[in-house]
């Protein structure tokens, strides 16, 4: 990644969300690696949780839609 990626965005929303579920729940991140809650330390973890998959865990989504 470098610093005009196009993905930048969708990276950043993740964080925003890491954010929001910190601010609701007092716990931010998923150690699942299929969660965009997944606190990735490298970034083929990163890009994976966040581009690949790009979704919620079940347990995620379902704090989420209640």
């Amino acid at each position: 990644m470098d610093y005009h990626d196009k993905r930048l965005s969708k990276i950043a929303e993740g964080y925003l969300l890491q954010a929001i579920f910190y601010y609701q729940t007092g716990d931010a991140f998923c150690d699942s690696l299929d969660c965009r809650l997944n606190n990735a330390h490298w970034q083929k973890d990163l890009l994976y949780s966040q581009l690949k998959i790009g979704k919620l865990c079940d347990k995620h989504q379902a704090l989420l839609d209640n």
